[in-house]
């Protein structure tokens, strides 16, 4: 895949996990030419990776090239005129819709071309429409008539649709931030708090659907109750945890690419002690405290405390800064009581008048606690319960014990214990070496996908091919001399890059995803490995429109990629193949795996 815009995750293939995630944006894009797709509103906290989601499915739908263009704008929380914003805002468009017509990559979302460079660009490829916007706009911007501007600019995606037939995904990362941050004057002392309203007709045009996202997600839900009436964004919850495999995935992928070898006891204590976030697994694997230590359980808490704790981390820093901003309105004994509590029993719904009683506060006080609740739910630092009534706390590990470190003393007069709450998530693997070994040999059993990328990243490590290949393989059935030849080439090949989910994309089709892939780079040309995991019992083993629908991927992949590839296909079912369907897998030069051949 080309990525035309860098994604800032870094290296692509960590962006691990979050399938369902794709799948519905996936599923929601391949409805915008049918027009029924619905405008939405992806909602999590910083750090949950809604960027990462755009920024994979901004480069997804641009590879596509079937009609549908995608449009990326950030809304920083610095502070702009809206005539600024409004210029801003069509030149990154227009760049962007430039580069999807002429399949010029940018270096990030961030690269704004000047306007000789996009009407050049839009000459490349005989767009009139493009320059004849241009003008317009730089007609009215030059007079600094702001509303005609304005209006202008955030009308481009839909004119250009009426000139050209493509339809625009209008993706806006964190748009809560144009209620605070826009000023209708260039001297910035007029708010344009109600500036997303400018979207309010727009946001119902399924033929150019928007995709916005906010980080806070009270205040998100505030701004869509006052200016996107009637329900017109659909909300869809981003969690910041990954599934538990998923967040398997996530250790192993960032261990590699830190060059940290990880036994599997090891992984799974990160896993359960980052919940499965991939922000903070890469807080943990990618820490600068010279006293890492990831040999050994304690070893990995020393080193998650001290980013949880130490006031010069990232990890400390972006949640402190994210709580001092609601915590400066309702900065007081009891705000920061009412937050431990909630946090330490986040699995607890309290009733107005026990957190009452938990302050000591008289009935007479629960209008003035009321507002108290809500402006910390407005900050996203607890949530609203089953009722108005009940509350809870943000369901966050780390949350609680930055909670924990900073306000225990001040409000028990008792020193934190961070390691020790660390601990106390993991001690039952130590203990019970029974449950660790059951737990990894599940975890084995389900995630084939998990044990192939382990090996393959070992290999690469290494610099070797699949080590003895041929004796993990099941019995070859037919077309015996081709399969041979591709398992001597598979044990000596050394691959650059290894992917799990990688989505092959080609003009026309929906995008498709190999489930492990191990890539070598050639001068001329490429090789591949691509493996298809099907985890099922004896009753319910791949069958042949399965095995085709995988075998049209390799032709796919081969279509894909930039240069010529050769593509070796291996089929890892875990309790083995029907007999017809084997068979035809190896007559396609497909070499065939179980589990327990490949744990030789």
């Amino acid at each position: 895949m080309i990525y035309a815009i860098k994604e800032r995750i870094g290296k692509p293939s960590l962006f691990c996990g979050r399938k369902n995630e794709m799948q519905m944006l996936l599923n929601w894009v391949n409805k915008i030419k049918i027009e029924r797709s619905k405008s939405k509103a992806l909602l999590g906290r910083r750090k949950s990776g809604k960027t990462a989601i755009m920024e994979r499915l901004f480069n997804i739908v641009w590879n596509q090239n079937d009609g549908i263009v995608p449009f990326y704008y950030e809304m920083k929380d610095q502070n702009k005129w809206v005539l600024d914003f409004a210029c801003e805002y069509i030149q990154t468009c227009l760049t962007q819709y430039a580069s999807f017509l002429t399949r010029t990559p940018l270096q990030s979302a961030k690269e704004i071309w000047d306007w000789d460079t996009i009407e050049k660009k839009a000459k490349q490829v005989n767009n009139k429409a493009i320059s004849e916007r241009i003008q317009y706009f730089l007609k009215y911007y030059q007079q600094q008539n702001v509303n005609k501007s304005l209006n202008i600019a955030v009308e481009t995606p839909y004119r250009m649709y009426d000139e050209d037939h493509n339809h625009f995904i209008i993706m806006i990362d964190e748009i809560q931030y144009m209620t605070r941050y826009l000023y209708k004057d260039k001297e910035e002392k007029i708010q344009a708090y109600n500036f997303p309203g400018i979207f309010h007709s727009l946001v119902e045009l399924r033929f150019c659907p928007m995709l916005v996202s906010g980080s806070y997600i009270g205040w998100m839900t505030q701004m869509m109750r006052d200016m996107f009436v009637g329900g017109r964004l659909r909300e869809n919850e981003i969690s910041s945890s990954l599934t538990f495999e998923e967040g398997m995935t996530a250790v192993y992928q960032y261990a590699n690419y830190n060059q940290i070898e990880l036994s599997y006891p090891l992984a799974i204590v990160i896993n359960i002690l980052a919940q499965s976030n991939p922000y903070y697994i890469s807080s943990i694997l990618e820490t600068e405290w010279p006293e890492l230590d990831f040999t050994s359980f304690s070893g990995i808490i020393k080193t998650f405390a001290y980013e949880i704790i130490d006031r010069r981390s990232e990890l400390h820093k972006t949640w402190v800064e994210y709580i001092s901003s609601t915590l400066s309105k309702v900065n007081d004994k009891y705000a920061k009581k009412i937050l431990l509590t909630l946090s330490k029993e986040r699995d607890k719904e309290f009733a107005r008048d026990e957190i009452l009683n938990l302050i000591g506060w008289s009935e007479d006080q629960e209008p003035v606690l009321e507002k108290k609740l809500s402006q910390l739910i407005y900050g996203d630092l607890i949530t609203e319960g089953s009722s108005a009534y009940h509350y809870k706390g943000i369901a966050d590990d780390v949350l609680y014990l930055i909670f924990y470190h900073k306000y225990n003393y001040e409000i028990y007069h008792q020193q934190s214990d961070v390691q020790g709450e660390l601990y106390k998530r993991i001690e039952h693997l130590e203990k019970d070496k029974k449950s660790m070994q059951s737990q990894i040999n599940e975890l084995k059993g389900r995630m084939l996908e998990l044990v192939v990328l382990r090996e393959l990243n070992k290999c690469k490590k290494e610099k070797t091919g699949i080590k003895h290949l041929k004796n993990r393989i099941r019995p070859i059935v037919s077309n015996t001399n081709t399969l041979e030849k591709n398992i001597m080439i598979l044990e000596s090949i050394t691959f650059d890059t290894i992917w799990m989910n990688y989505y092959i994309n080609t003009p026309g089709v929906f995008p498709l995803e190999i489930d492990v892939i191990a890539i070598k780079k050639e001068d001329d040309h490429f090789k591949a490995v691509a493996f298809e995991t099907k985890n099922r019992n004896e009753k319910n083993l791949p069958c042949m429109d399965e095995c085709k629908r995988y075998l049209n991927k390799l032709d796919l992949l081969k279509k894909s990629m930039e240069k010529p590839v050769v593509v070796y296909g291996i089929y890892f079912s875990a309790n083995g193949f029907s007999e017809d369907v084997e068979k035809w897998l190896n007559d396609n030069g497909i070499v065939t795996i179980d589990f327990n051949t490949w744990e030789k």
